[in-house]
């Protein structure tokens, strides 16, 4: 069996970024990187789409992102099964988004477990508390399962300038929270790919199809496509993207090109920074050259990547 893997698509994420056309919207790059990742299932060169959680970057998306959302789940689910569970970005009753979900499409908004052909997948919505994983991860479980599907943070995982701990934070799972029975877990919640292992278990994030960081702009984003078979494979699967980089110094401005995203972090030298980068072609995100500059709060990680 071959399985479409993806995860934080984060459709709806809106960015201001000086110098950019007026017709351009970070939303619209969201949205195409969603329907370029699906496209294999579109083409039958899979027979599974799971998605890992933050379908959208908002609690409260618009009734017009729901419908045209909607109207590509539908387009796959007529042609593969589509599992799909809520992340901390989405609202918690994914299923009453939707109303009445297309044919084929698995919205899971409550721990459970699903088998498509040879496979069982035991798929757990996000849990904000390492115990409310583990007693959900049971109930998904139930008789048995070869794959976790879940929204949560293991024990070693990382993002930049941060590796997570059990419980740092909240939420964040070790191997003494973990049911028995898979051997795999497709993941979402983490921006950077990345494979983790946590005792038997391997866990795979395929990461965010789209940089919604700065602090992402070196790594690729993309999908994962699973192989099951008498051996299990996976590998990651690039999708393009613009450029998205912090501007701390000069120096780092030596890299930047045309239509590329750009973050200023220097507060002192921010106006001659901002300019530069402007010259370049570079879009600028946050604040324009002389507006006044937000107090700055200390930087916690599981806040600024997370929303938590």
């Amino acid at each position: 069996m071959r399985v479409l893997h993806l995860a934080d698509t984060h459709l709806g994420a809106w960015l201001r970024a000086h110098g950019a056309p007026e017709d351009w919207s970070r939303a619209d790059e969201h949205a195409a990187a969603f329907e370029l990742a699906l496209t294999p299932a579109l083409r039958g060169e899979v027979d599974l789409v799971v998605h890992g959680g933050d379908l959208f970057d908002s609690r409260t998306p618009s009734r017009k992102l729901v419908r045209w959302t909607a109207d590509v789940l539908a387009q796959v689910s007529s042609r593969v099964p589509l599992v799909l569970i809520p992340g901390n970005h989405d609202p918690a009753a994914l299923l009453r988004v939707f109303r009445i979900p297309p044919t084929g499409l698995h919205i899971v908004d409550a721990p459970v477990r699903l088998r498509f052909g040879e496979i069982a997948i035991a798929a757990v919505p996000f849990k904000r508390s390492e115990q409310g994983f583990e007693r959900a991860a049971v109930t998904a479980v139930g008789p048995g399962a070869d794959v976790l599907l879940m929204h949560q943070a293991v024990s070693g995982c990382k993002v930049p300038r941060f590796t997570f701990r059990v419980g740092k934070p909240a939420g964040t799972i070790g191997v003494e929270h973990l049911p028995e029975g898979p051997r795999w877990a497709m993941g979402g919640h983490l921006h950077p790919r990345q494979r983790v292992r946590l005792g038997d278990l391997e866990v795979v994030y395929p990461g965010a199809a789209v940089r919604t960081a700065s602090a992402e702009g070196p790594e690729p984003k993309g999908y994962a496509l699973w192989e099951f078979g008498r051996r299990v494979r996976w590998r990651f699967v690039d999708l393009p993207g613009r450029p998205f980089t912090i501007v701390r110094c000069e120096r780092d401005l030596e890299g930047v090109v045309a239509d590329q995203l750009v973050r200023v972090s220097n507060q002192e030298h921010y106006a001659e920074l901002f300019h530069a980068a402007r010259a370049q072609g570079a879009w600028v995100v946050g604040r324009g050259a002389h507006e006044p500059g937000r107090e700055r709060k200390p930087w916690r990680p599981q806040q600024k990547l997370f929303g938590e």
